[in-house]
């Protein structure tokens, strides 16, 4: 991809062409195992995510990509 990179999502990159962003945010679920010990608090491990969710907000202006026929490009 040549030029600057406006965002990026793990490994992938690309341009907020069309919208201007205001807030990412990221929810992760993840779980957590317990662990038994012998003679104190039993410990807890870290099993990975089951699943993630990228909000990206921002404000769209289809004048400049197509009119509002467009839209449905970004949903």
């Amino acid at each position: 991809m040549s030029g600057p990179v406006t965002m990026a999502l793990g490994p992938f990159m690309f341009r907020s062409h069309g919208f201007g962003y205001t807030d990412v945010s990221r929810k992760l679920d993840t779980t957590w195992a317990e662990i038994e010990t012998a003679g104190r608090l039993n410990a807890l491990q870290w099993t990975g995510p089951r699943s993630e969710v990228v909000t990206i907000n921002g404000v769209l202006f289809p004048a400049e990509w197509g009119g509002t026929g467009a839209q449905c490009l970004f949903h």
